[in-house]
């Protein structure tokens, strides 16, 4: 009971354009990220809209965010994770993904920011493994001349 009344909350606050965290669900309604996704994809086919996902740079911004990123910086992660998704390079990876691996790249090209961040930290904001963000960054580093913005390089 608790997973759907927190899958409706989620999909409440996606649609009403609420920024809630989704942590902040998961411990009012005592419940898992994964049974909240499973209870999700099940429901997801009757939505209005049926789409509520969001994209890699809105995910990037709302991570780069949460890291207190200055916002020149937050504009070129959210580039970043639209080039990546562009070039179709991480093609079948979760939006989150690609907006992990964009800002660790921004990140391993600061010096400055590379020491209070980490592939750790990234991963935690975002809810998910660190062996997906550095398996990810693998596929897109040979490519990076063509990912990163032009100003940016």
């Amino acid at each position: 009971m608790n997973t759907k009344c927190g899958t409706i909350i989620f999909i409440a606050c996606r649609m009403t354009g609420n920024t809630k965290d989704i942590k902040d669900i998961l411990r009012a309604t005592n419940t898992s990220m994964k049974e909240i996704s499973k209870c999700y994809k099940k429901m997801k086919p009757v939505l209005p809209g049926a789409v509520l996902g969001q994209s890699s740079s809105e995910y990037a911004e709302d991570a780069a965010t949460k890291l207190k990123l200055d916002p020149d910086v937050i504009e070129i992660c959210k580039a970043t994770a639209d080039n990546i998704s562009k070039l179709e390079v991480l093609t079948g990876k979760k939006p989150a993904t690609i907006a992990a691996v964009a800002i660790l790249m921004i990140v391993n090209h600061s010096p400055m920011l590379r020491q209070r961040i980490d592939c750790s930290l990234i991963s935690q904001t975002l809810n998910m493994g660190e062996s997906a963000i550095k398996n990810a960054l693998r596929e897109v580093e040979p490519l990076e001349a063509d990912i990163l913005p032009v100003g940016f390089r």
